[in-house]
């Protein structure tokens, strides 16, 4: 678990779902369903689900990879 250096600098980086969701341009659905299945990093405040957005880009980095490599786990 990452720890952040400066919480009020690395809060702006917190994304909500509609946010997240436009960003790597699935649907907040999908994206919800994701996050409770753990396929996607994510994180709880309070009901809502929260995405940090470096953690997000890791993410679809790491999708495209597998996908270049031929591997079944890419799911964007």
């Amino acid at each position: 678990v990452r720890k952040m250096k400066n919480f009020a600098e690395d809060a702006r980086w917190i994304m909500s779902t509609a946010e997240a969701s436009r960003l790597i341009r699935v649907s907040p659905n999908k994206l919800r369903e994701m996050a409770e299945k753990g396929e996607i990093p994510a994180f709880r405040l309070g009901k809502n689900w929260r995405y940090r957005r470096d953690d997000l880009f890791d993410w679809v980095e790491e999708q495209v990879m597998a996908s270049q490599k031929g591997g079944s786990d890419a799911e964007v």
